[in-house]
């Protein structure tokens, strides 16, 4: 075999390798009757950008929204709204009608901006669970109708069972 080809070879071993490996939180993953299989979770993180826009209903005590994720796509997304501290609890669904359940909390820096933190606190998916945290900024009109960005960074399970 060729110097060049036995380089190619070995650069295509060395990245099916890196594919394969776990990521830095891997560990045994659960089936649903308790058996730790020999299959190893494979964490991938990740950056995200969120833009959206929508609407605060305060006599509702909800809050819906609609918009485009760079790890979801378009998304539309509704829950409650708590006035009280200004929390949104809800769950954000893709075109393909996978779901990632969120909070996004609200701090007012100046009328009608708000500084936004948004988690996500998993999938509805058990073979593709996503946790992570952004932040960003959201602008709120009289009507109560914002837009969002926000950005962070996900951590994003593929395994069978992932997470227990």
């Amino acid at each position: 075999m060729k110097p060049a080809k036995i380089g190619l070879a070995f650069v295509f071993i060395l990245a099916f390798a890196a594919v394969r490996t776990p990521g830095t939180y891997g560990g045994s993953a659960q089936s649903s009757s308790g058996d730790v299989s020999a299959q190893q979770l494979i964490v991938i993180e990740s950056a995200f950008k969120l833009k959206a826009g929508g609407q605060i209903d305060f006599d509702a005590g909800t809050m819906t929204l609609a918009g485009q994720s760079s790890h979801m796509g378009q998304f539309t997304g509704e829950g409650s709204f708590d006035a009280a501290t200004w929390t949104f609890t809800g769950t954000l669904v893709d075109g393909s009608g996978v779901g990632s359940n969120v909070s996004m909390t609200l701090v007012e820096q100046t009328p009608g901006e708000f500084a936004v933190t948004m988690r996500f606190l998993g999938s509805l998916s058990h073979s593709n669970l996503v946790s992570g945290i952004g932040v960003g900024t959201l602008h709120m009109d009289h009507d109560f109708m914002f837009t969002v960005e926000v950005e962070g960074t996900l951590q994003k399970c593929l395994a069978k069972y992932c997470l227990g």
